[in-house]
């Protein structure tokens, strides 16, 4: 698996360099409907593994995107906050924040 860096990774290396929480990326936010602008949380039952991390996706359409161009969809950082990655190095949780 090339990342990148042009390195190899393997997946349980990659699973601990990402923010996972309630078993998958995003905090369950659904990558995909950040591109729409406007965050929406994934379902449950609505969810897909790419390169050993977990996925939630809030309609099918959705997840059907994301397993056309994974990589397209795949947060920076590792989900983590970007800000802080790029300021400080820091791995700061990002929180996703729907608008209103």
């Amino acid at each position: 698996m090339l990342t990148s860096a042009g390195f190899t990774q393997s997946e349980e290396v990659r699973k601990k360099n990402f923010n996972i929480k309630k078993n998958g990326l995003l905090e369950g936010y659904d990558p995909v409907s950040y591109f729409g602008g406007k965050p929406l949380e994934g379902k449950e039952d609505i969810k897909s593994v790419y390169r050993g991390v977990a996925y939630h996706f809030a309609s099918q359409d959705n997840l059907n995107q994301f397993k056309n161009q994974s990589r397209k969809y795949e947060p920076a950082y590792g989900g983590w906050c970007a800000y802080a990655m790029g300021e400080t190095g820091e791995k700061v949780r990002s929180i996703p924040k729907p608008i209103k």
